[in-house]
């Protein structure tokens, strides 16, 4: 029998699996973070003598993956726990949404 956790990472590589799959929020950026990858591969190869550290500066300075999620403030614990995947996958993701003030 598999423990919950085991479980989980199941579910949660499935779920990926099927979001590869099919156009999702998930897909593109996955996508799009390979952009981060490459960049970083070609400055290893063009400045060799740049520590991993020196490169991601040089990275964040030219590239950043912004998505828009306009409900984001409206999602409940189940989405924002899936937004969170998304987040402890690609740390340097960046979310932009219009957050709506309650009328008096």
């Amino acid at each position: 029998q598999p423990s919950r956790e085991d479980a989980d990472k199941s579910l949660l590589a499935l779920r990926k699996w099927a979001s590869l799959r099919m156009q999702t929020l998930y897909r593109t950026v996955h996508g799009m973070m390979h952009y981060e990858a490459a960049l970083d591969l070609l400055l290893a190869v063009q400045r060799p003598k740049l520590s991993p550290a020196q490169r991601a500066e040089i990275i964040r300075t030219k590239f950043m993956c912004l998505v828009s999620m306009q409900r984001y403030q409206f999602l409940d614990a189940a989405n924002l726990a899936a937004t969170d995947v998304l987040f402890d996958e690609f740390p340097h993701l960046k979310v932009a949404y219009i957050e709506e003030a309650a009328d008096s």
